[in-house]
């Protein structure tokens, strides 16, 4: 799923109090669909008056303001991971953008 579709399915789920907010994740690649570790976890929150479009555009403007600063620390390796074992996922001490447990 991606765009829109992504989008109108947050609201779906919304609307049955499911959720309370979308997000921006950013997670390392392997091989296997989305399992590498998450490093970066920021919700959006959800209002009321949302549609597609307009959570869409708060999703995006998010990403657009910490994806080149996050890009940069993993590149820099101020956030690593040995590529095997989710543990060993690196970041800044006091970095507040992990998902919660």
């Amino acid at each position: 799923m991606h765009g829109r579709h992504v989008h109108e399915a947050v609201l779906t789920a919304y609307k049955r109090g499911e959720i309370t907010s979308s997000a921006v994740t950013m997670h390392f690649v392997t091989p296997q669909y989305d399992e590498g570790p998450v490093f970066f976890h920021l919700p959006v929150p959800i209002l009321p008056s949302d549609t597609a479009e307009t959570l869409g555009k708060r999703v995006n403007q998010a990403e657009h303001l910490f994806q080149p600063l996050i890009t940069d620390w993993v590149v820099r390796g101020i956030i690593s991971w040995d590529g095997k074992n989710k543990d060993s996922l690196r970041v800044p001490d006091r970095y507040r953008w992990l998902p919660k447990s």
